[in-house]
């Protein structure tokens, strides 16, 4: 094969990677509805893309004023403190084109189709970063497949407009940051500056870049650091100048009072979901109080398909090895480790809110993609030392085709609710639906709206959806009212949380007569009830 064509596949096979992600991910868009936090956020988008769209700054004040209209009422909420704007506006715009402009699919799938874009985002990124680390194609594929299909990875893909994107941006703005570590360039320094500082107009995480950035050129640069600590600290100083910046145009509600905006916005992430309730193997505490140390880590580790943890594990060891290297190289791949330290450490205080599952930190799936990598190579070359090294190649392949054979088996099987997988540690999704956050976010409730609307011929009727103040116009192809709960209806939908709705679950098994429920591998996940209260 010519040289030239192995650096291309080398090199740019990710964004080969990256758009069959992307292809697929639209494809089956229509599986997948809207979740519990997104209508505010949409909302928030819109009034961002009329700002963007007349450079006018009122929209902030007037929010219900837009020139840019949405063709569907999101619920407004003017804490802007609340919702980092950056990737709520792509996806409105995404629904603006898609939607309102060319009428080629559904606002909510509209919107949906952002997401999918930093999705397939964070698969490229993910590719090139483990490229950058180990300039091994194998290591790259190997990681940017296993993100590609981790199932959790692949839901929240086309319905999370908060945490995928961040962890698109998160994995781009490191790989940018290795590279200005390693080479110095100030392309690199300003390109990771950028990505960070729209990764903070994002969610509030992108602030571990920093602390991981620092530590990474510790470890990489070692005792040498001190040699040129003056070119160091100016390109530090950079970074993070260039990062405010990338912010403040990113968010412009910062920037117009930015002391009183960051007091807020401190408020706000110090007590968001204080107190809220988490089930965690059959026991329920109160976010921020009493959540087992360990939650974060146990979560990762029940929520990843089997074979991909078991060689996780061992590229962790590897990682701890990479660590402590001689050369600086060799080091710089302790980097997922690094990361995914950093990250988790604030978890293991019993004060920090978390909830959801890995919802919250879910920017270190990326990390955890290059470690099974690492492990699947090492794995493969202990095996080929002792079986024959001529046929090194042919193992990992095996491996990997194993791992991520086994994690497409679990997509299909549980599509389009990868989301509430859990392995075999905890006995699988059934046996884990009561006993964890299950159906936290109303991943079940289009697929039951459809059954209403396939199954009951008279239009008068009401449907209520637990708890979740969802539009009737949110569900492609409804004609049902969708009422508050409480008032009288017809038909009622539960999503199966035993943390948010095991007393409407209990009320209405009661009371009510199940019509149809969700099931996935054994585990239900949403209900269906005909209350016959008219």
């Amino acid at each position: 094969m010519a040289s030239w064509l192995k650096r291309i596949l080398k090199y740019h096979v990710g964004i080969g990677i990256s758009l069959l992600f992307f292809t697929i991910g639209i494809a089956t868009l229509p599986s997948y509805g809207i979740t519990w936090d997104e209508p505010e956020n949409f909302f928030v988008g819109r009034v961002n893309l009329n700002i963007i769209a007349t450079g006018n700054l009122r929209y902030l004040d007037d929010p219900n004023d837009l020139r840019v209209a949405p063709p569907l009422q999101f619920r407004a909420d003017t804490h802007w403190e609340r919702y980092p704007p950056f990737a709520s506006t792509v996806a409105s715009t995404f629904s603006w084109l898609l939607a309102e402009k060319l009428a080629l699919i559904h606002p909510i799938d509209a919107h949906h189709a952002g997401v999918v874009l930093f999705g397939a985002l964070a698969v490229w990124a993910t590719h090139a970063l483990a490229l950058e680390l180990t300039g091994s194609f194998v290591v790259g594929v190997i990681a940017a497949f296993t993100l590609f299909f981790f199932p959790q990875f692949f839901a929240h893909s086309h319905n999370n407009v908060k945490d995928i994107p961040l962890t698109a941006l998160f994995v781009t703005a490191l790989l940018y940051i290795v590279r200005a570590v390693r080479v110095g360039r100030m392309r690199d320094v300003l390109t990771a500056s950028v990505v960070t500082g729209i990764a903070g107009a994002t969610k509030y995480n992108a602030v571990f870049l920093f602390p991981i950035a620092l530590l990474l050129m510790v470890c990489v640069k070692g005792k040498t650091i001190m040699n040129q600590r003056s070119s160091h600290v100016g390109k530090g100083v950079i970074f993070l100048c260039i990062s405010v910046i990338s912010l403040f145009l990113a968010w412009p509600w910062v920037a117009i009072h930015p002391a009183d905006s960051l007091r807020l916005i401190y408020q706000y992430v110090s007590t968001v979901g204080r107190n809220l309730s988490v089930l965690f193997d059959g026991k329920t505490y109160g976010a921020g109080f009493d959540v087992p140390w360990y939650y974060a880590p146990a979560m990762l580790a029940v929520v990843t398909p089997l074979p991909a943890l078991a060689f996780c594990i061992v590229g962790i060891c590897t990682s701890v090895g990479f660590g402590f290297a001689k050369d600086a190289h060799t080091r710089a791949k302790a980097l997922p480790l690094l990361w995914i330290s950093v990250v988790l450490v604030r978890y293991l205080l019993p004060s920090t809110v978390v909830y959801n599952g890995i919802r919250h930190f879910f920017e270190v799936a990326p990390a955890l993609s290059v470690l099974t990598a690492y492990g699947i190579v090492w794995v493969g070359n202990w095996l080929a030392r002792r079986i024959g090294r001529g046929k090194r190649q042919i193992i990992i392949l095996c491996l990997a085709l194993f791992v991520i054979g086994h994690e497409i088996y679990v997509t299909v099987v549980m599509h389009p609710y990868q989301a509430v997988y859990f392995n075999e540690i905890v006995g699988g999704p059934k046996y884990a639906s009561e006993r964890f956050e299950f159906d936290y976010w109303g991943f079940s409730v289009k697929e039951l709206v459809q059954w209403v609307n396939t199954h009951e011929s008279n239009r008068k009727k009401t449907l209520t959806v637990n708890w979740i103040g969802f539009s009737s116009k949110y569900f492609p192809g409804n004609s049902f009212d969708l009422i508050t709960s409480g008032s009288a209806t017809d038909y009622v939908i539960i999503p199966h949380s035993n943390n948010f709705f095991s007393g409407a679950q209990s009320y209405w098994r009661e009371r009510g007569t199940l019509l149809y429920a969700v099931q996935r591998m054994g585990a239900d996940i949403g209900y269906l009830y005909a209350t016959g209260i008219r």
